[in-house]
């Protein structure tokens, strides 16, 4: 590639060669990692709500589960 001004821009390393595949399994296992720690993340934070409005309110799991009360 060349710019306006006539200069050759060259791409970055890693576009011009493919990963070793010891840096392809590092890559899966941050991307996994991450992904995980995302989901196991979002699912902490909908419990410890819930575990704010048991606090709060005992009784709001019971009227949950039986409204009919």
């Amino acid at each position: 590639m060349s710019n306006s001004k006539g200069s050759s821009i060259t791409a970055p390393m890693w576009q011009v060669s493919e990963p070793s595949e010891a840096e392809q399994a590092q890559i899966w296992a941050f991307t996994v990692a991450h992904f995980s720690n995302f989901r196991l993340a979002k699912h902490i934070g909908r419990c410890s709500s819930i575990i704010v409005a048991l606090m709060k309110d005992p009784n709001a799991d019971d009227q949950k589960r039986s409204p009919g009360r």
